[in-house]
């Protein structure tokens, strides 16, 4: 028979331990990922009706509190689909691939331009780009979720210009995604990637907090870095995830 979450029989096997957090994953997953969002979706809809039934026979503040009420439903929707999304993708298990970096940097680009037409990014890959073994789902996330992190920093009329660097380290790669847009803020490596520092009337954006998880899981690092002013994110993959030849 499975253990309960309360057996307290070898609390600190290690087997149990990983048996209790993944059946309390499983638990937040199924929450979080259906029962949350099929909820917020009826709050949205009774509102929506609400308002329209009954508009023309409410007050003005009892109807803006209405309308309110609707849209602050709608931002926790935002809210919990992004967060589900974050613990599907880390929990997904992927088997390994030759990944050529210069495809997976090409087809993030593309994507950013898709969701983000606006500022236009120009992309330039400085020296031959080499092939990488990678989870390669979680290797397009990881370059998607940069890029577009660099692209919302311009000015939407403006323009942005991408180099992407990857240079050999005695341990592994260093791959360097640096752009000219507006001077970073000096935040600490906590503030950085945490999702729930940005301003109280803007959903918390996960981008960062999921790239740095996906790329701890293949064993590498990622930081962010102010040079000169610009932006420079910079990641690591182990030597046991890197292939010599060039493309």
């Amino acid at each position: 028979m499975e253990p309960s979450l309360v057996d307290s029989a070898d609390p600190d096997d290690p087997a149990r331990a990983l048996a209790r957090a993944q059946r309390l994953l499983a638990c937040f997953q199924q929450a979080v990922g259906h029962e949350l969002p099929n909820l917020l979706v009826a709050l949205q809809g009774t509102a929506r009706v609400l308002e329209q039934d009954a508009g023309d026979r409410l007050d003005a503040e009892t109807r803006s509190g209405l309308l309110r009420l609707g849209d602050l439903a709608a931002r926790i929707h935002q809210f919990v689909v992004a967060l589900a999304e974050v613990g599907r993708t880390c929990r997904r298990v992927e088997p390994l691939a030759e990944v050529s970096l210069e495809d997976v940097c090409r087809e993030a680009a593309a994507e950013v331009s898709w969701l983000c037409p606006r500022p236009a990014v120009r992309y330039d890959m400085l020296q031959p780009m080499p092939t990488l073994t990678l989870p390669p789902g979680a290797a397009r996330r990881v370059f998607l979720e940069l890029f577009l992190h660099a692209a919302r920093r311009a000015a939407p009329e403006g323009s942005l210009r991408v180099e992407i660097v990857a240079r050999p380290m005695p341990d592994g790669t260093e791959v360097q995604i640096r752009d000219d847009g507006p001077p970073l803020r000096p935040l600490d490596e906590r503030q950085t990637f945490d999702p729930f520092t940005g301003p109280p009337d803007q959903a918390p954006l996960f981008g960062l907090f999921l790239t740095r998880q996906l790329v701890e899981a293949w064993g590498g690092t990622l930081r962010l870095e102010t040079e000169a002013g610009t932006g420079c994110r910079i990641l690591t993959v182990p030597s046991a995830g890197i292939n010599t030849q060039k493309r």
